[in-house]
């Protein structure tokens, strides 16, 4: 019994602990990255982060929607109290 537990101790910890190539790989290209950035950083240390093409700043349209219904109820609230006047 003993010698079962130990040998599927052993086919399964084989597996695991073996080293993925693949992710070897991705470990030196997130390593490459963030050299890169970091000697890009070096080059220009007062460089601002750059805007969006815009100019301004990234507005969702979930936002722009419930601005909108604030601006509409608003408005709504505003004429109703001109009419009971």
């Amino acid at each position: 019994m003993i010698a079962a537990v130990v040998v599927a101790v052993v086919a399964t910890a084989g597996p695991a602990m073996a080293q993925d190539p693949k992710a070897e790989r991705k470990a030196e290209r997130k390593a490459a990255r963030q050299a890169a950035k970091q000697a890009q950083k070096a080059q220009n240390p007062g460089a601002q982060k750059q805007l969006p093409k815009s100019g301004g700043i990234p507005l969702d349209t979930s936002l722009l929607g419930l601005g909108a219904g604030a601006l509409l109820v608003g408005g709504g609230l505003v004429v109703r109290r001109a009419v009971r006047r």
